[in-house]
This record gives structure tokens, C-alpha cells and sequence, in this order.
């Protein structure tokens, strides 16, 4: 074995095993006590870490390019943020300990008469969900109300020296996870069985995912949710769960479902059962900065090349429509032709 593969492998098995003992440290521990201690954490984080520049710059950009105004000082939101970041960490870390009547000691469900209502439509469910609060203990919170619930491994979590304790870390969840790169078989499978399937909606999407204006920042966002929903009948209901304060407290607020497309063709129906989406999840963040994990990463430059190439094949790249990645297939497929 060659000495670069021998250290990653020493790596992934040292952090394997830290996040064992931290997770058995975590939920042997008093959480009046680990809870104060995350906190310190989290805070001590906000003094040292070298990214609060940068989150101070992302975010006061995201609200100029909004034209809104600030919820509270930036400096204040990182802070909270920081804050956050800790003590979702900490409740990962104490993933066993959630039983159905802790779940329903910390958890308020607003809207879950719309997740019944859609279930009995017997064509399963999409829950359409962001980086924000607490989505992990959302997805055990729904499992242990005694629903089953499938959700995606991100291919390049999955492989990277983070993804793999994370997993560890799920196990106690309840969630079926599918592998993304190959999920399709798994996935339509449970829709098709009439059960929940949860995807993240605001993370990459790829080269062949939808680009758009996210937050006021070009990106890719996965075409999934509103492909599998059209494409299977599944409809979608958006949710998301806030931390109430600093406690150990949920709002999870569930949706009704999107509203059916009309639009000529399949991709027109595709692009604009996303745009809903992205519109609900601007709103939701901007309303609650404080609790949006994924500030510190997700506006960083993607599949340039493959921009590139729509550009070249004619897809009119402006701000404020939204491009499908995959739409350079056909446009190849045409000129071939």
C-alpha cells in the first residue's frame, strides 16, 4: 500500500474512532452539562475560526444582492450561527438517545396534516428540505412517529474522510439512506411502496442539476425533486425544522403540497416546480440566517466548464431564469441531427 492511500486510511479509522467515543461520551454525560459545553465550543470556534471573515462578507453580500436589510448585525448572526453549528453537532453526536417520547418532548409539528393528506394519495411523498436547523433530528423525529423515510448519501460526502464517520453517526436515525450515484432503483422503489422520501434541495446539483439564482449567487441546485415528483406522480411538500433559542427544542413546519404544473413540456414543468422551490427556501433562510449551515461553502464556484459549454450550445445564461444542465444533451443531439 502506498504511503499518500496508508495515511488516508490511518485517517478515516482515527476519526472513526473519535467520533465512537465522543458519541459514547456525549450521551453518558448529563445534557444540562454537554449542551454548556458545546455552547462554550461553539463560541470559542467564532473567536479562532479563520472563516468568520468570510462568513461575515458572504452573508452581508447575500442580503445587498437581496436588497433587504440585516436581520440583526452580522457579527451577531455568525455568532448565533457558530453557536448552532455546535449544538447540532452535539445532538448528532447523541443520535441514540432519541426515542419516540423524547422526539415528542422536544419536537412541535405544524402542518402534519398535510404529510397524511398526501400519504393517501398511495403515490408516496417528497419532503423537500434546506441546510437549515436541524434536519437530521428532523428525519429521526419522523421515523420515530413510526413512518418510513429514505433520504441520499451525497456521492462526494460519501467518499470523503468526514462522510464516513457522519454515517456512523446515522445509523441510529431510522433513515434508509441511498447511495445518490445509484439510488434511483432504492429510492423509486419506496415511492412506488407509498413511503417518504427527503431530499436536500439546496445543495449542488451537479453539471446536470438546474443552475439559478440562489441567494443572488449562480449555482447548480438539484433537478431531482421536481423531476422524480412529476415524473412518478409523488407530490412534494416542503419543510423545515428552526431551533427554538439555544434550547434543545424543534419547530418542524411542514408545508402544503406544491401546486400542480401546467406548462407544456416536461422541462418547462421541471424548471418551474424548482424555481417554487428555491423561491420557499430564499425566504426561509433570509427569515433565519442564524441557522443556515451551509453559508460557509455553498456559493463557491462549480462546473464552469459545463456552464461554459450551454453558453456555447445557445442557453441563454441570465439572472433570474433558471438553466437545466442536462438541456446540453439536447441541444448536441439536435445540431447532430
Amino acid at each position: 500500500m502506498k504511503a499518500g492511500a496508508l495515511h488516508n486510511l490511518y485517517v478515516r479509522k482515527s476519526l472513526q474512532l473519535a467520533v465512537i467515543l465522543l458519541a459514547k461520551t456525549s450521551c453518558f454525560v448529563p445534557e444540562t452539562i454537554g449542551r454548556v459545553c458545546a455552547g462554550f465550543l461553539g463560541l470559542a470556534a467564532y473567536i479562532a475560526s479563520p472563516r468568520r471573515s468570510y462568513l461575515f462578507a458572504t452573508i452581508d453580500r447575500v442580503y445587498h444582492r437581496a436588497g433587504k436589510p440585516l436581520p440583526q448585525p452580522v457579527s451577531i448572526i455568525v455568532k448565533r450561527l457558530f453557536l448552532h453549528y455546535a449544538l447540532t453537532g452535539y445532538e448528532l453526536f447523541r443520535g441514540s438517545l432519541y426515542n419516540n417520547a423524547l422526539i415528542e418532548e422536544i419536537f412541535d409539528f405544524d402542518g402534519w396534516e398535510n404529510v397524511e393528506k398526501a400519504l393517501k394519495q398511495k403515490k408516496g411523498l417528497i419532503l423537500v428540505v434546506p441546510h437549515i436547523g436541524n434536519w437530521e433530528l428532523l428525519g429521526t423525529a419522523i421515523t420515530q412517529r413510526g413512518y418510513k423515510l429514505h433520504s441520499f448519501v451525497v456521492g462526494d460526502q460519501k467518499k470523503s474522510i468526514l462522510g464516513e464517520p457522519l454515517n456512523l453517526l446515522r445509523m441510529h436515525s431510522g433513515i434508509t439512506l441511498h447511495d445518490r450515484d445509484r439510488a434511483s432503483t432504492g429510492a423509486l422503489r419506496a415511492l412506488k411502496n407509498g413511503e417518504i422520501l427527503a431530499m436536500i434541495a439546496d445543495q449542488d446539483g451537479g453539471a446536470l442539476g438546474i443552475y439559478c439564482d440562489f441567494l443572488k449567487h449562480w449555482v447548480s441546485i438539484p433537478a431531482g425533486p421536481a423531476n422524480w415528483s412529476l415524473k412518478t406522480g409523488a407530490p412534494i411538500i416542503p419543510v423545515y425544522c428552526l431551533r427554538i433559542g439555544n434550547s434543545r427544542r424543534f419547530r418542524a413546519i411542514f408545508f402544503k403540497p406544491l401546486p400542480i404544473e401546467t406548462a407544456q413540456t416536461h422541462e418547462m414543468r421541471m424548471l418551474s416546480r424548482t424555481k417554487k422551490i428555491l423561491l420557499w427556501m430564499e425566504k426561509v433562510i433570509l427569515q433565519n440566517p442564524h441557522q443556515y449551515l451551509w453559508f460557509y461553502d455553498r456559493f463557491r464556484p462549480r462546473h464552469e466548464a459545463h456552464i461554459a459549454k450551454l453558453k456555447q450550445a445557445g442557453e441563454q445564461m441570465v439572472h433570474g431564469e433558471m438553466v437545466w444542465g442536462g438541456s446540453l444533451k439536447l441541444c448536441t443531439a439536435s445540431q447532430a441531427s
